[in-house]
């Protein structure tokens, strides 16, 4: 972060921290580096799923939403049924309204 992104356009507005663009370039550097490649498909499948969750909806009760809350049950579902290690219970219960 220091040595390649000292340019002012990858800090907040505090100039004191990194903005989005430099976490994703941070985070993509990491992945290639640190992250095996039977590895990054399963994590662009959770990171679908953990933006899904921070989704807020302007109108909850739309059939819309509620589609999409189903959906995102599902893909959680079977994400877990699919990779075991993972825990996504805390986003199954959001996506099903148990929260």
């Amino acid at each position: 972060m220091i040595d390649v992104l000292r340019d002012y356009r990858f800090y907040d507005v505090d100039m004191a921290h990194p903005n989005y663009q430099a976490t994703e370039f941070v985070l993509e550097k990491f992945t290639d580096a640190c992250i095996d490649e039977a590895s990054k498909p399963i994590m662009k499948e959770v990171r679908q799923v953990a933006v899904a969750r921070r989704h807020k909806a302007f109108q909850p009760n739309t059939n819309a939403h509620q589609q999409f809350l189903k959906t995102h049950y599902e893909k959680a579902k079977a994400l877990t049924e699919k990779y075991t290690f993972l825990d996504l219970k805390e986003e199954m219960a959001y996506f099903s309204g148990a929260h």
